[in-house]
């Protein structure tokens, strides 16, 4: 690891930079307009200022490399994120053992981002357009709403350099042979677990796995499992099952794996595999402790199914395609199952979930990528404007395309389907021809999947037993998903590095969905319409500031802010110094 003061100073210089957006967002805190700018006054005498523009969303968009602090009115040389945090911790309003567990946080994301920049520093943007799925998704910087989007509180440096996607950590999965009788099983039907394991594994190891095993295959259920957490968790709670032959340590075997961005989600090194494996991983990152959830493990295929045929079933979804989750298997602990308040944590630790890949449902003559890759910025380079020149289409032409691919797709499965998708950067692809979007890949049902009351689908949702909302809820996976947590910052790329008016941008989404309402109708309740004059803004880092890191037996639930005045339907007077 090479030690540079210069990417040290640019990593806290932008996280400085994107927890005042953010703060500001969510309205922690409130910015000043000055001649020269704007500046963030905080009561301790300690301001910091900077250049920027209001966006689309009411939102500050900080020129980083224009942020000074002040003390007392006298510049401070250089920027330090953990200075800043103990700067605005009254604006945030938490207590000093928050504040320290904040800053831990803080360290770790800072690290992450430090890992980043050092690779970054070794390609260029060129290489970066001929990275496969996994290759690309390995060097974005994370959720862009989220603060701390990379704390993986419990992993120190070596864990971090072994097992990290920044790293592009290399490492086999431990395999594990669980009796049936002490775990729960879903599989696609008229799909056999063998195949699946024989395709992972290849033939000869597979048969070296049944050779292991002290009867036939139908006796057991393997489940891949992440070395860390075997190490850190498996080896010592499930030691009485290890002891009674009720899980069968097979060791570590089968493909080299590397970690997607979620950390937990894993793909075999040569981008060629026909599936992944979700695995649990118990270490905090983010919103929550990623494990695996029990509620959808046996349903969770059939509800894949389900998507999958509601997609394939409908004309106007021709273009998107369904990455299928085929096999989930999780373990209980007896020591922790009854429980009832116990942290969510102790009931996750053991299971995986088998998805199709990525790049089983691409053709040769496509490129996938995470819809999150359109906001990254190489060393001060737009991907998403080298994208758009090689296309050879114009940035308007581009931006409508995508609407058309991958917006108004979404919001045609609310609509008329009443199925809502948490569709945030990671859980959309994109499907690209010649540079050119050409198509949408949804994933990620295993609990991230919703249902509408008044759904036309309502018995097979019922007997999936997916949670219900009413319309005008639902329809908030959609906006807090996408449209605030990817277009909010898509729209200010665009302007910033590619000249396209977020008011422009907006505009030709309206006039998109216009075209889709004269097609379908638009939604009888105006409140499920993406022409609604307001969205509810969803908070997400004031939830850890309000309910802090104790674990409980659920996950947190995101807090409400004051109305937003939706972008599309308003010509956007912005307010700005120019970048």
């Amino acid at each position: 690891m090479v030690f540079r003061q210069d990417w040290n100073a640019s990593t806290h210089r932008d996280l400085i930079s994107k927890a005042i957006q953010e703060l500001q967002f969510e309205e922690i805190v409130s910015l000043n307009v000055t001649a020269s700018g704007y500046t963030l006054d905080l009561d301790s005498g300690v301001s910091y200022r900077f250049q920027g523009r209001f966006g689309a969303w009411g939102n500050i968009l900080i020129q980083s490399s224009t942020i000074a602090k002040y003390v007392d009115g006298e510049k401070q040389s250089g920027l330090d994120a953990v200075a800043f945090l103990k700067d605005v911790q009254s604006a945030c309003q938490i207590h000093d053992d928050l504040l320290a567990e904040y800053i831990e946080e803080a360290r770790q994301t800072l690290m992450a981002d430090y890992l980043l920049r050092q690779h970054q520093d070794q390609e260029s943007l060129d290489e970066l357009l001929s990275l496969d799925f996994i290759q690309l998704e390995q060097r974005l910087t994370g959720h862009p709403k989220l603060i701390m989007n990379k704390g993986r509180l419990g992993w120190g440096i070596d864990d971090i350099n072994q097992y990290a996607p920044e790293c592009q950590g290399r490492f086999r999965l431990r395999f594990l042979a669980v009796h049936p009788d002490i775990c729960l099983f879903g599989i696609e039907q008229n799909l056999f677990y063998e195949e699946i394991l024989a395709d992972v594994l290849g033939e000869s190891e597979f048969r070296s796995v049944l050779e292991q095993l002290t009867g036939p295959f139908s006796e057991y259920r393997l489940v891949g499992v992440h070395p860390w957490q075997w190490q850190r968790y498996i080896a010592t709670q499930f030691m009485d099952d290890l002891c009674h032959q009720q899980i069968i340590d097979l060791g570590e075997r089968g493909p080299i794996m590397t970690p997607q961005s979620s950390i937990r989600t894993l793909s075999e090194a040569t981008g060629t595999g026909q599936y992944d494996i979700k695995v649990a991983l118990s270490i905090l990152n983010t919103s929550c402790v990623r494990g695996i959830p029990q509620k959808y493990i046996e349903v969770g295929p059939k509800i894949s199914t389900f998507v999958d045929s509601v997609v394939k079933n409908d004309p106007f979804l021709q273009e998107v395609r369904v990455l299928k989750e085929v096999a989930s298997i999780a373990v209980p602990h007896d020591g922790y199952q009854d429980i009832k308040d116990a942290s969510y944590r102790y009931k996750e630790l053991l299971g995986c979930v088998w998805r199709e890949s990525v790049a089983s449902k691409i053709a040769e003559d496509e490129t996938a990528i995470p819809v999150s890759a359109l906001l990254h910025l190489h060393k001060g380079e737009s991907y998403f404007k080298a994208l758009v020149q090689d296309s050879g289409m114009t940035v308007t032409a581009w931006v409508k395309c995508y609407f058309e691919k991958v917006v108004l797709p979404l919001y045609h499965l609310q609509v008329r389907h009443g199925l809502g998708l948490v569709a945030h950067g990671q859980n959309t692809i994109l499907v690209l021809k010649r540079h050119c979007p050409a198509g949408l890949i949804i994933k990620d049902f295993h609990g991230d999947l919703r249902a509408s009351t008044s759904s036309p689908h309502l018995p097979e949702i019922q007997s999936l037993g997916l949670d219900q909302l009413p319309p005008e809820h639902l329809i908030h996976d959609l906006v807090t998903g996408h449209l605030a947590s990817v277009l909010r910052y898509f729209s200010a790329l665009c302007q910033d590095h590619l000249g396209l008016l977020e008011s422009d941008f907006y505009q030709i989404l309206k006039s998109r969905v216009e075209t889709y309402h004269a097609q379908f109708g638009a939604p009888q309740q105006t409140s499920l319409s993406l022409l609604r004059p307001t969205f509810e803004k969803v908070l997400v880092n004031k939830v850890r500031f309000h309910a802090g890191y104790k674990e409980t037996g659920v996950r947190l639930k995101p807090m409400l802010g004051t109305l937003i005045n939706n972008p599309i339907m308003k010509q956007q007077e912005v307010l700005h110094v120019h970048l």
